[in-house]
Parts: C-alpha cells; sequence; structure tokens
C-alpha cells in the first residue's frame, strides 16, 4: 500500500521541500525563481508515494475545483458499486436536463441515448466527459460521496451542486493518495477504474 502522505502544512508563496531533497540544490533555486515571476496565481503540492519526499507551494490557497473533482467522485462511486449498492451495468439515458458544455462527447449525442454507468465512469476520467459526470452525479447523489471526503480529512472537496468552489491542494495529495491505495484493493472496480485514468490522452493516474 501507499504510505500515508507526511503533513505538509499550509503556507503562502514560499517552496517547501520535504524529505531527501536539498532546499539549496540548483533545481530546487530555479524552481523557486520560477515560480516567484510566474504572473499567475498558482499552488502545488507533489509527493511521492514512498513518503521519501515532497514539495509545496501557496498551500493556503484555494481554488474552484473544474473538472479535477471527478476523480474524488468517481472513486466514491466505484465504492458503492464495490459494496453492492449500485450495479456498474445499470443504463443511463442521456436526456436534455444533463447536458452540460465543455469537454466531452456525450452532449454531441441524440437525447435518449442510453450508456452504462461503467462507460460514464470511463467516460468522465478518460476525456473529462462533464455530461457523463452529470449523469452519475443524479444517479449516485451527494451525500455518500461527502461522508468520503470528510471521513478523509478532506472538507475543501465537499461538493454542494456539481463542482468544488473552494477546494486546496494538499486536499488533493490525501485524496490521490486513497486513489493509489485503492488500485491494487482487489475492489471490483479498482481495475477499471485505474484503466479509465491511465489510457486516456490525459492520463491522471500516471504512477
Amino acid at each position: 500500500n501507499v504510505e500515508q502522505p507526511a503533513s505538509l502544512g499550509k503556507h503562502d508563496k514560499n517552496l517547501m521541500v520535504y524529505g531527501d531533497i536539498n532546499p539549496n540544490s540548483e533545481d530546487v533555486i530555479k524552481l523557486q525563481q520560477a515560480l516567484q515571476t510566474y504572473n499567475k496565481n498558482i499552488s502545488l503540492a507533489v509527493w511521492r508515494t514512498d513518503n521519501a519526499r515532497a514539495l509545496t507551494y501557496n498551500t493556503n490557497q484555494t481554488y474552484f475545483s473544474a473538472c479535477t473533482i471527478k476523480i474524488a467522485y468517481i472513486l466514491a462511486c466505484c465504492k458503492v458499486i464495490d459494496n453492492g449498492y449500485a450495479d456498474e451495468n445499470t443504463i443511463l439515458t442521456y436526456q436534455e436536463r444533463h447536458y452540460h458544455q465543455g469537454s466531452g462527447k456525450i452532449r454531441k449525442s441524440e437525447y435518449g441515448t442510453s450508456y452504462s454507468i461503467k462507460d460514464l465512469i470511463n467516460l468522465s476520467l478518460s476525456i473529462s466527459d462533464n455530461v457523463a459526470y452529470k449523469m452519475l452525479l443524479e444517479h449516485f447523489g451527494l451525500q455518500t460521496y461527502n461522508s468520503m471526503v470528510q471521513s478523509l480529512g478532506c472538507n475543501s472537496l465537499i461538493i454542494n451542486r456539481m463542482w468544488g468552489s473552494r477546494v486546496n491542494v494538499n486536499d488533493y495529495i490525501t485524496l490521490w493518495n486513497e486513489v493509489y491505495n485503492y488500485f491494487p484493493s482487489g475492489g471490483k472496480m479498482a481495475e477499471h477504474l485505474k484503466n479509465s485514468c491511465t489510457n486516456t490522452p490525459f492520463n491522471y493516474g500516471t504512477k
């Protein structure tokens, strides 16, 4: 199993390094300089899964989650299926109320087109399909998902409607730690989730 991430703390615009990273190395100094001269707001939290090293920057900042919330929500869906409370082969039908602009291909389909939950999970992650995600949200709801992220201590990932409004990078470190531990768990949906994260043009889950 992947170790629990180190407590990385919250801080402002200073690059923080942990573990066996030399804070005075040329690479660290160059990265600090690049971040200080970058004219957009950015936060970083990079953590090696053996817990040997990490670096963080501007972790006090919070952001609108956009599509990054999908992996958290779909992890919860997979666990619901694993526990026998839903079937990945259940068919859901694309209706006008599901339309959402942005990424994905289902929005270009005819209303009445049907997709299995398993396919919607794959589309939500492999091509970041917004309609697939919205259809899953309608089917699974928010209660189980919000309970999961609260149990992980990731309160910034709580969803009120469709997206997270004030998320922080440290909560994503904890969440991805949970995802990486789920991949080899033997759960019914674990291999499908891993494939949906890695067999994709965007490669969300490279390890």
